[in-house]
């Protein structure tokens, strides 16, 4: 992978300019940002090597606490994802149509395991759950999940199953879905979500 502004300016220190990684790139690089700038200090007088060395650590403490944040709050939404996911499941289970919609954003995209028409609107969704109500034992159960970030959006697929009672006889039906969340308001909204049979292996 080639760095992408692996050294960047960040401020100025008594007329001197300290550099340091961007956070952004916190990792396998920025060590050799702090190389870079300690190869620079060859020939220049003792006072100014010292100064640059303190530098040196400062950065180093600051971009080694950015990465570990930075961590941290990744691990922290892919938990909200999955958490959404997880909120999409029981609202499905409590079979209320409000409910499971209100988790679509208005702007959603909906593939229906068994619609034969992408619903694009919240009425078009409601339209799709609407006999929730009738089936009182359908449930979903998320079997598998995969999560990616995407800055204020996230991708979440898997596999799930759908179970229910058929003439007093319960039965299953392997399905696989797709996700795309969007963060607004501090909360994770469908933007699209596609759902279908899982096929025969």
């Amino acid at each position: 992978m080639q760095p992408n502004n692996v050294l960047q300016r960040t401020g100025d220190h008594h007329g001197r300019t300290v550099r340091a990684c961007m956070c952004a790139r916190a990792g396998a690089e920025w060590p050799l940002c702090l190389a870079a700038e300690a190869g620079s200090l060859e020939g220049k007088p003792k006072g100014v090597r010292a100064m640059r060395g303190v530098t040196a650590i400062v950065a180093l403490v600051v971009l080694a606490a950015c990465q570990t944040i930075g961590t941290g709050l990744r691990g922290n939404e892919q938990g909200e994802v999955q958490a959404a996911t997880a909120a999409w499941a029981t609202a499905y289970d409590s079979r209320d149509p409000s409910r499971i919609v209100n988790l679509y954003a208005p702007e959603a995209v909906f593939w229906g395991t068994s619609s034969a028409t992408l619903r694009d609107s919240p009425e078009t969704i409601l339209d799709y759950f609407k006999d929730a109500p009738k089936r009182p034992n359908a449930r979903v159960r998320i079997i598998t999940q995969e999560i990616r970030l995407l800055g204020d959006s996230a991708v979440s697929a898997g596999a799930y199953t759908f179970s229910d009672l058929r003439d007093g006889k319960p039965v299953e039906n392997p399905a696989r879905f797709t996700f795309v969340f969007r963060k607004a308001g501090g909360r994770w909204m469908i933007v699209h979500h596609h759902s279908s049979r899982m096929p025969s292996p």
